[in-house]
């Protein structure tokens, strides 16, 4: 499973439901006729195995009947809310490609069987669970090593930002970057966006990668990149958080960075990625917009992180005023990642990329000029 299905957004809750329902579930009588190792086990191995392993990320793991029970009704719980899997996007059919959602099918055997007595099934020989790739997109072109993250035994979370020069690629264009942890149970989110050299703040960077455990990297189509100009820095964000239940030991992570380039170099034979970003205050209150210049075509789309826990409802908009869904967001923090388009989506010049957001009542709405959403584009047809 590359996609991030993990229970660890809620894990303190979850611990004390998962213990609680350790008893609980010992009690209930088996109506399930699915079994953890006949049906189970093929779902959590394939689908959540990449967090929910022994050194994984999440704090639990789905691997073994006994290390899953004492969790069935969390499971249970977590997936009847839509937290699990962390997948964001609603949309029309086919819109993205690797839908991280579970079929009717999954969802229904792991319910099942949570709810129905958990029962075992008969034990395999062995259970097979295909170890996560070190780099799913193959080696990279070029790796940087970031350097050696500490967290001692009194923290349990933190955040680093790293800036590498990138001058040695000057000229060059980034078609994906990839990041490989160190220490997986303790690497939770990146975000990786070059901007010249000397810039402050987000305002002026270019996103080119956002990493979350278990996540599908993809790199951009065939002849398209990021350029690197002269002066051009890798500002690289990473989320370090300790599993609940090794909180107060020490960690040490050294994370590598892999970075893909397009084997043209400037804009011969290709074409240079851009992007639209929608803020706040661009429109009427609760709608952001951002105006299609020249025609293109959007490939992708990721929330940022000031949008997280609202609903955020995508519309294309045509320069005739015609509106098309185009997706509806539920982003929630620290799962920041960009959804990709199936088939790019053509945008004449003129029209419209509107978002209408509706912001839960505890926060309301950040304050103008933030950002909230980008548009990967592509120029031309």
């Amino acid at each position: 499973m590359r996609a991030p299905h993990s229970l660890i957004a809620a894990a303190g809750t979850l611990a004390a439901v998962g213990w609680l329902s350790a008893g609980t579930l010992a009690h209930k009588p088996i109506t399930s006729p699915f079994t953890f190792y006949e049906d189970v086990l093929p779902i959590t191995a394939a689908r959540c195995g990449a967090c929910h392993a022994p050194e994984g990320i999440a704090p639990m793991s789905l691997l073994t009947h006994e290390s899953t029970v004492p969790w069935g009704e969390s499971m249970r719980l977590e997936l009847v809310a839509g937290h699990m899997p962390p997948w964001a996007a609603a949309s029309p059919p086919d819109r993205f490609r690797d839908t991280r959602r579970l079929s009717a099918r999954e969802l229904n055997v792991l319910l099942t069987w949570a709810a129905g007595g958990t029962p075992p099934g008969d034990t395999p020989k062995a259970v097979e669970t295909a170890p996560p790739a070190a780099w799913p997109l193959g080696m990279p072109h070029e790796t940087l090593a970031l350097p050696a993250m500490d967290l001692p035994a009194d923290v349990a979370r933190a955040t680093k930002e790293w800036v590498l020069p990138l001058q040695a690629f000057a000229g060059r264009r980034l078609t994906g970057v990839d990041l490989q942890p160190g220490l997986a149970s303790v690497v939770r989110s990146a975000r990786m966006a070059t901007r010249r050299a000397g810039g402050a703040g987000d305002a002026g960077e270019r996103v080119v990668g956002l990493w979350v455990p278990a996540d599908q990297p993809a790199l951009l189509p065939a002849g398209a990149g990021w350029p690197i100009e002269p002066n051009t820095e890798l500002v690289v964000r990473v989320a370090y958080r300790k599993r609940w239940d090794r909180e107060r030991e020490p960690a040490v992570d050294q994370s590598t960075l892999g970075l893909y380039f397009a084997s043209t170099t400037g804009n011969a034979g290709g074409s240079n990625a851009g992007a639209l970003t929608l803020h706040v205050g661009q429109d009427a209150a609760g709608v952001v917009a951002a105006t299609v210049a020249e025609p293109a075509r959007a490939i992708a789309l990721w929330p940022e992180p000031a949008v997280a826990g609202a609903t955020v409802r995508v519309e294309t908009v045509t320069p005739a005023g015609a509106r098309h869904h185009l997706a509806t967001l539920t982003p929630r923090a620290g799962w920041e990642r960009r959804y990709w388009l199936k088939h790019p989506l053509e945008l004449a010049a003129g029209a419209r990329l509107e978002a209408t957001v509706v912001w839960p009542a505890s926060t309301g709405a950040p304050a103008p000029g933030t950002a909230l959403l980008g548009v990967d584009t592509l120029a031309g047809r």
